[in-house]
């Protein structure tokens, strides 16, 4: 499956869970799952990168300068921005959190909520 469909992927199965805990919280103590489940994150994020790389024959540094490359387009540009930042702690909360607010409010236990909790976790 392409980057995309597997953060997609991710959301899906993990949204539920982490609403769940965000809806929990109500000060800002961190909850270690938070932690968990952005390094399962890393972890995937890792595996599709190095299958690209295997299914395309590339090198890391070979990998490094067409990302490069693609920067300098404006959509390359925003796909680079958007996987580098979702490595990052802070982003993949936003991220989840964002999917949470996307989907339907009645089965997400409402996202607003979890958007203010979240606030104080990320950081």
């Amino acid at each position: 499956p392409s980057f995309p469909d597997t953060l997609e992927e991710f959301a899906a199965s993990n949204w539920q869970e982490l609403s769940g805990l965000l809806q929990q919280q109500r000060d800002t103590t961190h909850n270690h799952r938070y932690y968990s489940l952005y390094l399962e994150f890393v972890k995937l994020t890792e595996f599709v990168v190095d299958s690209f790389r295997a299914q395309n024959n590339l090198t890391e540094d070979e990998l490094t300068c067409l990302l490069h490359v693609a920067s300098e387009t404006p959509s390359g540009k925003k796909f680079v921005h958007a996987f580098i930042s979702s490595l990052e702690y802070e982003s993949f909360m936003r991220f989840m959190v964002e999917y949470m607010s996307a989907a339907d409010d009645d089965a997400a236990g409402g996202g607003e909520e979890c958007d203010q909790n979240v606030e104080g976790v990320a950081e």
